[in-house]
């Protein structure tokens, strides 16, 4: 698995996180169940690490190499994405119901809206591009910064683990490599 398909895994996670939370806000104005709405609000908090991966190693290296792919603009939807979260976290961690059910309508259907946008542009066009501009030997040094940094969401990926590139005949993925 190259990096950015472990990427697009963890988009695929939390967008299922996005529906449950989704499923929460649209049962108010009765009360939520406290335990299911932070069980489901920590996954989605734990993007962070994801948006860590993507801004120190994958944006940066776009970056660095003159690849700018609206990568201020993801940057920025990211910022935007962590205040809607902080406020959302601390009203659950109050854990003042009234509070949470009048944030929940507000900030959780922006937070919601806006990571869904923001994964599609990612997945449909920030990645494609990359995948056709980053050098073949740049995604293990991609990979190695993605392990050091860990990885969030599901299966082995919260394991802090993602399988190894598949490496054969020269190629990783589709793309061919000088294994000399």
């Amino acid at each position: 698995m190259q990096p950015n398909e472990a990427l697009a895994k963890e988009h695929e996670f939390m967008l299922g996180k996005l529906n449950e939370f989704e499923a929460i806000i649209n049962q108010l104005p009765k009360e939520p169940d406290l335990n299911r709405l932070k069980e489901v609000f920590r996954v989605i908090w734990d993007a962070e690490i994801h948006h860590e991966k993507e801004e120190k190693v994958f944006f940066k290296l776009l970056e660095n190499d003159g690849k700018n792919l609206s990568v201020n603009i993801m940057k920025k939807e990211h910022r935007d994405m962590k205040k809607a979260k902080e406020v959302l976290k601390e009203v659950i961690d109050d854990g003042e119901i009234e509070t949470i059910k009048s944030l929940l309508l507000f900030e959780g259907k922006f937070l919601i809206h806006k990571m869904r946008d923001h994964i599609m542009k990612e997945d449909e066009i920030l990645y494609p591009a990359a995948m056709d501009l980053i050098q073949s030997e740049d995604w293990f040094k991609i990979r190695e910064q993605f392990d050091k940094i860990g990885y969030c969401c599901s299966g082995d990926v919260t394991k802090n683990k993602i399988p190894k590139f598949e490496v054969n005949k020269g190629y990783i993925g589709d793309k061919p490599i000088d294994i000399n």
